[in-house]
């Protein structure tokens, strides 16, 4: 029997790694992405796959990408939100 399989996306924004909760849209958080680097910057609040809400700076010059991969539900654990900047401690 195959395990059922979802789509999982990890959006990557400046240093910031996000995967994304199921039910933020990734063509809607395109769009604001879109939206918010056609001005001098502005937030766009991001719904992770853990729970949290993730908000990041988004200017002309931040790098954007997203990733989307087929999953079985028992690898959609929702991972991490971290950012290489050094700022956490992991105990």
């Amino acid at each position: 029997m195959h395990a059922r399989r979802i789509l999982q996306t990890e959006a990557v924004i400046g240093s910031t790694s996000v995967v994304l909760a199921r039910a933020e849209d990734r063509q809607t958080l395109r769009q604001q992405v879109e939206e918010a680097a056609a001005t001098t910057g502005r937030f766009i609040d991001i719904d992770a796959a853990d729970g949290s809400e993730v908000n990041v700076f988004v200017t002309p010059t931040t790098h954007v990408s997203f990733h989307t991969r087929t999953v079985t539900p028992d690898e959609t654990s929702g991972g991490m939100v971290l950012s290489p900047g050094g700022n956490w401690d992991l105990l």
